[in-house]
């Protein structure tokens, strides 16, 4: 995953922001790693990009995210927020559930000319499209 953290000019100087991660939804620590606490500008910088792992997992954990916020008491001299003031990095889960496929009765009767419905059922939510 990568976030780009920018400052609206040159700093001139070296500007170090710290940044903080907080679990939202479904996460926890284990669904991600190597969020970094700080982002360090040089002068003449005015972009870095924080970059972090989502961890592979076997859990179908749906509903994860990741919110990145700046830790504004420990802005430098001359550094304030701008609006976009926080990024929620959104974790994909792709543990899909396994379900089973079924007919609803294992036998059916129709008169000629009639029409039958069968019913085909699902164990649980797929939590995707599946085509039959």
């Amino acid at each position: 995953m990568a976030v780009k953290v920018k400052l609206d000019a040159n700093p001139e100087r070296q500007v170090v922001i710290s940044v903080t991660a907080s679990e939202q939804g479904n996460a926890d620590t284990d669904d991600y790693s190597g969020v970094p606490t700080e982002v360090t500008f040089e002068s003449g910088e005015t972009e870095q990009t924080i970059t972090f792992m989502a961890e592979q997992d076997e859990v179908d954990d749906d509903n994860e995210s990741v919110l990145l916020r700046f830790d504004t008491g420990a802005f430098p001299d001359r550094v304030s927020e701008g609006t976009t003031n926080a990024a929620t990095v959104r974790i994909d889960d792709d543990d899909d559930p396994f379900v089973e496929v079924y007919f609803e009765l294992s036998s059916y009767s129709v008169n000629e000319g009639d029409t039958v419905e069968v019913k085909v059922k699902l164990s649980a939510d797929p939590e995707r499209q599946l085509i039959i």
